[in-house]
């Protein structure tokens, strides 16, 4: 039993960890402009889809005997232009994450050290330097430091609620503004994003496989709590909220946010690094170049020319990585269910009414958020 539940608790701090990220701490900006309750609407919602769509992920990797990335399941049960669509959503989401955490780590470093966010270009790059020495070391690593990381995050959100419950006040949440509905889809959805994490918790339960199903559904469930509570005390007790909401809440909740994206950018450059290897063969070398170096010479242009946001990058991150894996993953599901090579530890019950509507939302919710990025 005792060999059980350590298991279980590294699978759910693996794909915790992997989900919360830097998304979680642009949602009270968006919140503060669409209005707090639309936005709780939004981390309910987004969040119990992708609790199903990570319940379904896990059945389709289960039914495989070989493990993937996305990209060589779409290839198995779409063909290969379902892996050319899943590998290119994956590059474009996986770039936006590392760029948006390269960006998030340099000014909350910055800020965290000299009060003011002049040093992003110095300090994300001494955070790319660190996170690339670490996807060197692989899969040991990640196991020995995701733990810290992602209990840290629930620790000093706990403090946060802890430090700021007297003041939060139903009436300051009570606003809502149209203009801005749509705004925090994208954004939400990035923070959800951690499907990618799967095949990892597979490998760390490896003979456990029965105990994925309470993984997924712990670690699923994790991030609705945080960035709920999250959320509530901040918007409710500050005004001027920035896109990056810890560079307002003082040194320990810049730490915060410094601990969440550790895990995060870590576990996303191990997935994009063995999809370059072992989805598409590519030699490691070439591989960790196109995974770690090329998003990192990214961040020096935007850093350089600034011509995209923290939420905006959040925002086409979220719908590009989130929609497209989300549909392609309803889709194969009912493909592993008929031509899978191997019995699952679980089925989850789906058809195809429940599919085609949640596709529908991932469809809007693309469609919606690229028309409020481009205005």
């Amino acid at each position: 039993m005792k060999g059980d539940t350590k298991l279980l608790l590294q699978g759910i701090t693996a794909q915790s960890g992997t989900i919360i990220g830097a998304g979680f701490l642009g949602i009270p900006y968006a919140m503060n402009k669409a209005g707090f309750f639309t936005g709780l609407a939004y981390i309910i919602g987004i969040g119990m889809i992708m609790l199903l769509v990570n319940l379904y992920y896990a059945e389709i990797i289960l039914r495989t005997n070989k493990i993937h990335q996305h990209p060589g399941y779409a290839e198995k049960y779409l063909g290969k232009k379902g892996k050319r669509i899943s590998f290119i959503a994956l590059l474009v989401g996986a770039y936006a994450m590392f760029l948006a955490y390269l960006l998030a780590e340099g000014q909350s470093l910055s800020t965290l050290f000299f009060g003011n966010t002049s040093h992003v270009l110095e300090f994300g790059t001494l955070f790319f330097i660190l996170m690339s020495y670490l996807s060197i070391r692989g899969m040991k690593a990640f196991k020995k430091y995701e733990l810290f990381g992602s209990l840290m995050v629930i620790m000093i959100t706990a403090l946060l609620v802890y430090q700021y419950y007297p003041q939060i006040s139903v009436e300051k949440l009570s606003k809502f503004n149209p203009d801005f509905l749509a705004l925090p889809f994208g954004i939400v959805l990035f923070s959800f994003l951690g499907i990618d994490g799967i095949p990892g918790v597979r490998m760390i339960l490896s003979r456990n496989e029965r105990l994925m199903k309470k993984s997924i559904i712990i670690s699923s469930i994790i991030p609705i709590l945080v960035y709920t509570a999250f959320s509530l005390v901040v918007d409710s007790s500050f005004t001027n909220i920035p896109q990056i909401a810890t560079l307002a809440l003082g040194k320990i909740f810049i730490v915060l946010g410094i601990l969440s994206m550790f895990t995060a950018y870590f576990s996303t450059s191990l997935t994009l690094k063995d999809s370059f290897q072992i989805d598409h063969g590519h030699h490691p070398v070439l591989a960790w170049f196109f995974a770690i170096c090329l998003p990192f010479i990214i961040f020096l242009l935007v850093v350089n020319y600034g011509f995209l946001q923290f939420v905006d990058i959040l925002s086409i991150g979220g719908v590009v990585l989130g929609g497209i894996y989300g549909i392609m993953t309803l889709i194969m599901v009912h493909k592993a269910k008929k031509y899978g090579d191997r019995k699952p530890e679980f089925t989850i019950m789906n058809n195809w009414a429940i599919s085609a509507s949640i596709a529908l939302i991932f469809l809007a919710g693309i469609i919606w958020t690229i028309i409020q990025v481009l205005r």
